[in-house]
């Protein structure tokens, strides 16, 4: 019940923008079906959500090593799945139905450079890949390929106390920055190259072709955007999961900041703005731009006591755990025009009140801050259970 009532909050509070965005396009995970229990999700469940979608991106496929090709990541599930999701058409005629490769769904230990090793390799391999691509597709009814590349990540912050900044900063004279991929340049004309190839090949066999940006993947490491754009139909940007329980252990903090606030030493590119930002600066038309807005939420509680009721708002040196509740649908937002004014707007809460329900997170409400602008109310808060 729970997730069924976070999934119809979460549809009511996007059909206001239907009018005003060109393209909903929403993502299925197919694993929702082998969920247990009320998060078992069916196909016959995505009809509420599908009347407002314009594409619905179905994940994922993955990527073979050694042979490079496109295949099932669930090939008992998805040899009836594809041809379930794909007739959805007839009852939405709207809907172009895509097909994502990676997303993080592509687990392989032996290989967890394999989507590195595609760009790397020669013509023939990498025409392995856009055949297998091109049947898949085409054999199950789908309209094209949504390349969600799981590629080198931001290396997340590590938190230091005074003394071990400073030490930092002095290593740092002598060792320079970590470069996460010291070929990355090269990379990103391969893919560039990649992306035309598939476009070319996609085109004469009437298919589409997208691209979501994972949580974490520089764009500026890999995406030649003046170049990329005109390749692809449209552009996913997946801004969130900036700092997560799991990936950033002893920081707590938004996972999803719309704006760069730097009370906390923040990073000034994890946030919503700056990714957008930087595709609209380096000439991607807006309409081509998607936001991406996770319908799920991450839960962070203390594993230790504590005594203080003083602490500080966002904490560091704080040890959590993950627990993760997902909904049905991410849904992604275009952001041809403004996306900022939409978000902006908040309903007013009572603050002392909900801090006298939550007093177990043991949090002073003296450390929040309201700053009215116009109806933008700014609540640092994050709650633990």
């Amino acid at each position: 019940m729970r997730f069924q009532l976070f999934y119809l909050l979460g549809l009511l509070s996007v059909t206001s923008l239907t009018h005003a965005a060109n393209n909903l396009v929403c993502y299925y995970d197919s694993t929702s079906y082998l969920r247990q229990g009320l998060a078992k999700m069916h196909t016959n469940e995505l009809d509420l959500a599908l009347q407002f979608c314009t594409h619905l991106v179905y994940g994922y496929a993955g990527l073979k090593s050694g042979t490079l090709e496109l295949f099932s990541l669930n090939v008992d599930l998805d040899m009836f799945y594809y041809k379930d999701i794909t007739a959805l058409r007839q009852k939405f005629p709207q809907l172009k139905i895509l097909l994502s490769v990676g997303g993080d769904r592509d687990v392989d230990e032996a290989h967890p450079n394999k989507y590195v090793e595609l760009l790397e390799a020669n013509r023939t391999a990498q025409q392995n890949f856009i055949d297998s691509s091109m049947i898949l597709l085409k054999r199950n009814g789908f309209d094209g390929l949504d390349l969600a590349f799981q590629l080198p990540r931001n290396k997340p912050r590590k938190v230091h106390g005074s003394l071990g900044t400073y030490w930092k900063s002095f290593k740092k004279l002598f060792t320079g920055d970590f470069v996460v991929d010291p070929l990355a340049e090269q990379h990103k004309s391969q893919f560039t190259d990649l992306v035309g190839n598939i476009k070319n090949a996609f085109r004469s066999a009437n298919l589409m072709l997208s691209l979501t940006v994972l949580p974490n993947v520089n764009s500026t490491w890999y995406f030649d955007v003046p170049k990329l754009h005109p390749q692809f139909d449209y552009i996913n940007l997946a801004a969130f999961d900036f700092l997560t329980p799991l990936r950033n252990p002893e920081e707590a903090d938004y996972t999803a900041p719309i704006f760069f606030q730097d009370e906390q030493n923040r990073l000034p590119h994890l946030n919503v703005e700056f990714q957008v930002n930087y595709w609209l600066q380096n000439h991607c038309p807006g309409q081509k731009l998607n936001l991406g807005i996770a319908s799920y939420g991450r839960l962070g509680s203390y594993r230790r006591n504590l005594d203080s009721v003083e602490l500080p708002l966002f904490m560091r040196h704080v040890e959590l755990h993950q627990a993760e509740y997902k909904s049905r649908v991410l849904r992604v937002y275009s952001v041809g025009q403004r996306f900022a004014p939409s978000c902006r707007r908040t309903h007013p809460l009572n603050i002392e009140e909900n801090w006298r329900r939550s007093a177990r997170s043991r949090i002073s409400p003296r450390n929040t801050e309201i700053t009215p602008s116009g109806q933008r109310m700014r609540m640092e808060i994050l709650a633990f259970g």
